[in-house]
């Protein structure tokens, strides 16, 4: 099996139907995923709001921080009929998203966007552009270890592949 995780750039109708489509990709999410060596995994899409147009992955931040990002609240969701215009303002917070997954501790946290103030969210200008309410919740959660995506030219930036924070 192969594992995967849906951002911001995916739409949710497509993870919808992936189990139906491709059986052996499972995707990551609320429900826990076991290893052979009795290590969980679990997965989180959501994203602070981007400047992209797709929104099936983007959640405020609960501080109403997003738009220094260059975000947008608008866009097209995934609906009944196909894609339908929306807004992610009043939807929850990802801090309220993270708290749905229940306790961190002592299992593996696979986000696609990266924490707030990582190696891992640095734009090409310099700036952070991961999530607050993901570092914070790292912080208070302490889970047995974060694999996040990254700012796409971080890497680059930062000259780091992986990074850490203490909590």
């Amino acid at each position: 099996d192969v594992l995967t995780i849906f951002g911001n750039n995916d739409w949710r109708s497509t993870a919808e139907k992936l189990p139906e489509l491709c059986p052996s990709i499972l995707p990551l999410g609320k429900e826990p995923v076991t290893l052979d060596d009795g290590a969980e995994l679990i997965g989180f899409s959501f994203v602070p709001p981007t400047p992209f147009i797709i929104k099936d992955w983007e959640r405020p931040e609960s501080s109403g921080r997003g738009s220094e990002r260059g975000g947008s609240m608008n866009g097209l969701c995934s609906g009944d009929r196909g894609m339908e215009e929306c807004s992610i303002k009043g939807r929850e917070t990802i801090r309220e998203e993270l708290l749905k997954l229940g306790p961190l501790k002592g299992r593996i946290l696979v986000s696609h966007g990266p924490p707030f103030g990582t190696c891992a969210d640095i734009s090409g200008g310099g700036r952070h552009l991961g999530s607050r309410d993901l570092t914070e919740i790292i912080r208070e959660e302490h889970p047995l270890a974060v694999l996040s995506g990254h700012i796409h030219e971080a890497p680059f930036i930062s000259g780091k592949a992986v990074c850490s924070m203490s909590g």
